[in-house]
């Protein structure tokens, strides 16, 4: 005989009462759950350095192509120094 759907239900609800209080599995749940938001943070930490690094990178190149406009005006690199805060040797070079 088939079983209803409030016996399906109930021996459901059994089985997650019985899962809920072993103690071993209540633990290595935590643990998972701990590892998946540890994994999580580590993945959201590398992305947030990348971006800055990114930054960063973009922010040099653009004061370095500033730097050369300014060599190419006929600025002197004194100046250019000053304003770019990039070293005499690296406008010398541009």
């Amino acid at each position: 005989m088939a079983k209803g759907k409030s016996e399906i239900i109930q021996e459901a609800n059994d089985e997650i009462e019985k899962i809920l209080s072993d103690e071993e599995i209540r633990q290595l749940n935590y643990y998972l759950d701990k590892w998946e938001r540890d994994e999580i943070s580590e993945k959201n930490y590398a992305c947030q350095k990348a971006r800055e690094e990114g930054e960063a990178i973009g922010e040099k190149e653009a004061t370095i192509k500033i730097a050369k406009e300014m060599k190419s005006n006929g600025l002197d690199t004194e100046t250019i120094c000053k304003i770019t805060k990039l070293s005499k040797e690296k406008i010398e070079k541009l």
